[in-house]
C-alpha cells in the first residue's frame, strides 16, 4: 500500500478539527454489534470505529440506521478511516484510469466496483470505506449521508461524471447542443458581433 498516501490522506485539511469537518474516531475493536458496512469483509487497516470526538460534528446525533432501520435509535456520530484503503482507491491513478473508461458502463463499474469484495472496491465505495471502515457511519450504504462528509465524496464523485461526460462527447466527436453552444459563447469571447444573432434566436 502507498504509506505516504495513507498519511496525506489522514492530515488532509478536510479533517482539521478547528476549520473543516473533523477527524477520526476513538479506535475501537469491531464487532458484529458494532459493525456498519455491508462488506462480506473485514477493511483493512481500520483506525478508528468510536464517536467523533473533536470538531463541528463531535456532538452529532444519528437517528436513522444502523441498516435498512427506520427505528429511532440516537447514537453519536462515528467514523472509521481506513488510511491504507484510500490511498489504493482514492488517487490520481484511480481518477486518471476512471476518466479513460470508453463506455458508460466501463465508467460505471470504475466507480462503483464490480462485486462486493474488498479487494474490488473502487472510487465509489473507496470514499464510503476510507472514511467509514468497518464501524464509521458513512461505511453503512443506507445511513451513510447522516456523515457530512458524504456530500463533500458524492460531489466530488459528480464532478468526475461531469468531467468524464465531457470527455467522452469530445472523444467521441457527439456533442449535445447545450456543449456545442457553449463553445460558441467560449470561441466568440462572449455573446457580440456576429454569433449574437444565435444566441438570441
Amino acid at each position: 500500500m502507498r504509506t505516504s498516501g495513507a498519511r496525506s490522506f489522514v492530515d488532509s485539511p478536510v479533517f482539521r478539527v478547528n476549520t473543516a469537518f473533523g477527524g477520526n474516531g476513538e479506535f475501537v475493536e469491531t464487532t458484529k454489534s458494532n459493525r456498519a458496512g455491508l462488506f462480506p469483509d473485514r477493511i483493512p487497516g481500520k483506525t478508528g470505529g468510536g464517536c467523533v470526538d473533536g470538531g463541528p460534528f463531535a456532538n452529532m446525533t444519528v437517528n436513522l440506521g444502523p441498516g435498512k432501520s427506520v427505528a429511532h435509535n440516537p447514537r453519536c456520530l462515528t467514523r472509521d478511516f481506513a488510511p491504507e484503503l484510500a490511498a489504493a482507491t482514492l488517487n490520481s491513478d484511480v481518477v486518471e484510469w476512471t476518466l479513460s473508461a470508453e463506455t458508460f458502463v466501463q465508467f460505471d463499474v470504475r466507480v462503483q466496483g464490480a462485486s462486493m469484495a474488498v479487494s474490488d472496491i473502487k472510487y465509489g465505495a473507496g470514499g464510503h470505506l476510507a472514511l467509514g471502515g468497518d464501524a464509521g457511519e458513512i461505511g453503512n450504504i443506507y445511513s451513510s449521508p447522516a456523515d457530512p462528509l458524504f456530500y463533500l465524496h458524492y460531489a466530488n464523485i459528480d464532478r468526475l461524471w461531469d468531467k468524464w461526460q465531457r470527455g467522452i462527447l469530445l472523444y467521441l466527436g457527439t456533442l449535445p447542443m447545450k456543449y456545442f453552444f457553449s463553445l460558441l459563447f467560449l470561441a466568440s469571447g462572449g455573446i457580440s458581433g456576429e454569433w449574437a444573432p444565435r444566441f438570441a434566436r
